[in-house]
């Protein structure tokens, strides 16, 4: 008929204006074939390699208010957890240098799992901050099930649950998904990291 448009012409017509989907993988702010905007934003595969400047720069903003969120709980009563303090003095027994040697050693900790974060994202082919946050849980629980309870049989000044308190050995060890240092410890680790990984998730190759 005259004038009238074929269905696979108006749906060329889409794909030119809006874009095509690939796979699962949709560049943001284009229509799927049910017409919906995908949530995120894509990673384009002309530029799959890891954007470690980006990974670098997020991580060491999201490790600076993951420590903040956990220094602000501490002084709040939430919990006596301070991991700079923890991770510095590992290295010193003087406790003002020891959180400032903390900090440089968690800020390592962090650009670590930063790389480790972005390359979830490029593997996924897209980030945003839910799925960064459930990265983040993820990274909350390990630090709780496994990072800490292993550093007091690491730590030269920390005592361990088969041993007491000794002279040398005056911090208390976390316990159990850190409860030793208080009851909330677990629920603010876990928010401070999803906190870092929905930071990641929202702002790498935004």
């Amino acid at each position: 008929m005259p004038g009238a448009t074929s269905p696979e012409r108006a749906f060329a017509r889409i794909e030119c204006g809006a874009g095509v989907a690939v796979g699962n993988r949709v560049r943001s702010g284009t229509l799927t074939a049910h017409g919906r905007t995908p949530v995120g934003h894509h990673i384009s595969g002309a530029t799959s390699v890891m954007d470690f400047l980006q990974a670098l720069l997020w991580g060491f903003a999201g490790t600076t208010i993951l420590t903040t969120v956990l220094r602000a709980s501490q002084a709040f009563g939430f919990t006596r957890m301070d991991i700079p303090l923890l991770l510095g003095l590992m290295i010193t027994p003087n406790r003002d240098l020891a959180k400032a040697y903390g900090f440089f050693v968690h800020l390592l900790n962090g650009w670590i799992f930063s790389l480790l974060y972005a390359a979830y994202f490029e593997e996924l082919g897209f980030a945003n901050w839910w799925i960064g946050a459930a990265i983040g849980a993820i990274h909350g629980l390990f630090v709780l099930a496994v990072g800490l309870p292993v550093i007091p049989g690491l730590h030269p000044r920390m005592a361990t649950d088969a041993r007491g308190p000794e002279p040398t050995r005056e911090l208390e060890p976390p316990g159990f998904l850190a409860l030793n240092y208080g009851r909330h410890t677990p629920l603010v680790t876990l928010i401070a990291h999803m906190v870092f990984g929905a930071l990641l998730g929202m702002f790498y190759r935004q």
